[in-house]
């Protein structure tokens, strides 16, 4: 369902209309409960997306914006066609550039805000495949459905009718539609999440992996050999 759908479900549930129950009103709580079930889940698998691009001998950084579509969140997995890369931490990515410009083919990437960094720079070009989880896209936006697996529009619409009966102040109604709404929301997760191989990859938003040791050993590990 849209929102303009779920809509009219909920007015026709409560018995109301666009006077008790503005367009406002019910497109604030389904907001509130598409950002909510959202945040249930770290990594939702119908977000998981491939992407590849071509490096660009002696560039070391590539923006995700110039090669994905839609905006990253995490990183699975970086590869290139001979290795997997492995995942450096901003510090460990800092500690072996400043002792070390050398250029090759690359064995570790560093992922800082919306660019990974490779290490060695790349002196060719190669492919770079990357697998993550994009961002949910902003909702609720026109016509468009809620961007989660099928079922979860149910769950909505019963956060809906929750938030509604508690702006009128009926605390029983709001409580039984908030139990419909969890038991709905967490099966349906647990249906989406069925078979998941969750693993969660340097955050985008944050400073990457952290491999837990100082530059030192680190740089003993993977640089000095």
């Amino acid at each position: 369902m849209n929102l303009g759908e779920m809509m009219t479900v909920v007015r026709d549930q409560a018995q109301t209309d666009s006077v008790d129950a503005p367009d406002g009103l019910l497109t604030f709580y389904a907001r509130s409960a598409y950002q909510d079930i959202q945040s249930r889940v770290s990594q939702w698998p119908h977000l998981r997306e491939s992407f590849v691009t071509s490096t660009v001998a002696g560039t070391p950084n590539y923006a995700f914006a110039t090669f994905a579509p839609n905006t990253m969140e995490y990183i699975v997995s970086a590869t290139v066609p001979d290795h997997v890369l492995y995942p450096m931490s901003r510090d460990e990515y800092r500690a072996v550039t400043r002792s070390s410009t050398s250029t090759g083919n690359p064995t570790h990437y560093m992922v800082d805000g919306d660019v990974i960094w490779l290490w060695p720079t790349p002196a060719a070009a190669v492919a770079l495949s990357l697998s993550g989880y994009v961002a949910f896209t902003d909702w609720p936006s026109g016509s468009t459905e809620p961007n989660l697996p099928r079922g979860f529009d149910s769950a909505i619409v019963f956060f809906m009718m929750a938030r509604y009966y508690q702006s009128q102040e009926d605390v029983e109604l709001y409580q039984q539609y908030m139990r419909d709404y969890e038991a709905t929301m967490q099966n349906q997760i647990d249906r989406a999440m069925r078979g998941n191989d969750i693993f969660m990859g340097p955050s985008i938003k944050g400073s990457g992996y952290s491999a837990g040791i100082s530059e030192n050993q680190w740089m003993r590990r993977n640089v000095e050999g």
